[in-house]
């Protein structure tokens, strides 16, 4: 569950009160894989989160406006209407997370191998996919998540 207790905290993890963060354990190098979230509660439009994957080996830093942020987060932000690439936020690509909703199951492909991932909403169809610049975001990947536990957000991986 990762409403509880984090999985494992992402590389150099800054505590930050209120929100949860957890990577995989597993680092994915190459090959395509199929990870299911389950979105147990969220209270949109208080709640957000990101869902992405981040390297491995960069440090998360903390921002000049106090944010804390992994430079190589590639992903997508829930209950917002932007994602996170090449070190950058954008509006202006399509999605629109706004539409997450409790119960909700999420189905992430990462594919090393096209250096993509995509994120599929199983209730809405909406499919979205982001090329991963891996000179930003060098393998391994870990597929990683980042939300705000305040609002007893929770959710978790489906086998």
């Amino acid at each position: 569950m990762i409403g509880d207790k984090p999985l494992i905290s992402p590389p150099d993890e800054i505590s930050i009160p209120g929100r949860i963060s957890f990577a995989s354990q597993y680092p994915y190098m190459t090959g395509v894989h199929h990870l299911r979230l389950s979105i147990d509660k969220f209270n949109y439009p208080s709640s957000w989160a990101f869902v992405g994957i981040v390297s491995e080996g960069i440090r998360i830093e903390k921002t000049e406006n106090s944010n804390y942020s992994n430079r190589s987060s590639f992903g997508w932000h829930l209950g917002r209407q932007s994602i996170i690439y090449d070190r950058q936020t954008s509006t202006s690509h399509d999605y629109d997370g706004r539409d997450i909703r409790s119960g909700d199951i999420l189905t992430f492909i990462i594919d090393c191998d096209q250096n993509t991932i995509q994120m599929k909403n199983e209730r809405t169809l909406y499919t979205h996919s982001i090329y991963i610049n891996s000179s930003c975001c060098p393998f391994p990947w870990l597929f990683a998540v980042n939300f705000n536990y305040r609002n007893k957000d929770s959710m978790h991986l489906l086998k």
